[in-house]
């Protein structure tokens, strides 16, 4: 027979850092650089642009769902210098703009059509950044709440280890008993 010893708090430690270790990496790798990026393009001057291609792009990747986006560009000019860009706004990790639902990309393709004229922010110390959209992508505070979300579990475990240690039962299986127990 075997014995089961509780995870006390260092082991508490141990497995809440894995998860907590995930979501530092997560927002400080995966959404800092896009949420620092976005806030400052907020200040970013603007110039006149043009749209010029607008599609609604699907692919499928290998036995997965067909993912839409939309495929925007866009040309403009700073200091005489013709640009050209992909970018509707600051955002974080591959293929934000990405979705199974054609909807949104294709709402997107209406709001910016060929030959539209439109504001084009740019970085002021590298114009070749362009955006159609300056701020923080909600791309970008979903990928922050996903990493927020695993420190927050690692946080639970490593608490749940410590209250193991001093109470004798762990913070899931105080949930568990909260729950299962039944009124007298």
């Amino acid at each position: 027979m075997t014995s089961h010893k509780p995870m006390g708090w260092v082991g508490g430690l141990v497995y809440g850092s894995i998860p907590a270790v995930v979501g530092y990496f997560i927002i400080a790798h995966v959404a800092m650089d896009a949420y620092q990026m976005g806030e400052a393009s907020k200040s970013w001057p603007s110039t006149q642009g043009v749209i010029t291609h607008a599609t609604l792009a699907s692919s499928r990747p290998s036995a997965g769902k067909v993912s839409y986006s939309a495929d925007i560009q866009f040309a403009y000019e700073v200091d005489g210098r013709q640009y050209q860009s992909n970018q509707i706004g600051v955002e974080a990790g591959p293929g934000a703009t990405h979705s199974s639902d054609s909807s949104n990309a294709q709402n997107m393709v209406n709001r910016y059509p060929t030959g539209k004229a439109v504001a084009v922010y740019y970085n002021p110390d590298k114009p070749s950044l362009g955006v159609l959209q300056p701020g923080v992508t909600s791309i970008t505070w979903r990928i922050i709440g996903i990493g927020s979300a695993f420190i927050f579990f690692g946080a639970l475990l490593a608490l749940s280890g410590m209250i193991r240690t001093l109470f004798g039962f762990g913070l899931f299986g105080l949930l568990t008993f909260a729950w299962m127990r039944k009124p007298d």
